[in-house]
């Protein structure tokens, strides 16, 4: 269990640097980002204020993964 909760601990404080950065919506390159209300794709160093296919904001953008 604690190898586990070393890792989320890696992860929160990663995420609370990007947070206080101010690049959890913004990369250095570019990214593809998916629309988690409608599956909407983005190739952008950052996810589009809304979603152009939904209208949904920022919030519902996550940076797509292929995990194969």
């Amino acid at each position: 269990i604690i190898v586990a909760e070393k890792h989320h601990e890696k992860l929160y404080l990663e995420l609370a640097e990007n947070i206080a950065k101010d690049n959890v919506f913004k990369k250095d390159e570019e990214k593809v980002w998916r629309c988690l209300s409608c599956g909407y794709l983005h190739t952008g160093k950052a996810a589009p204020e809304k979603c152009p296919a939904c209208v949904k904001p920022t919030g519902y953008f996550e940076l797509l993964f292929k995990n194969w």
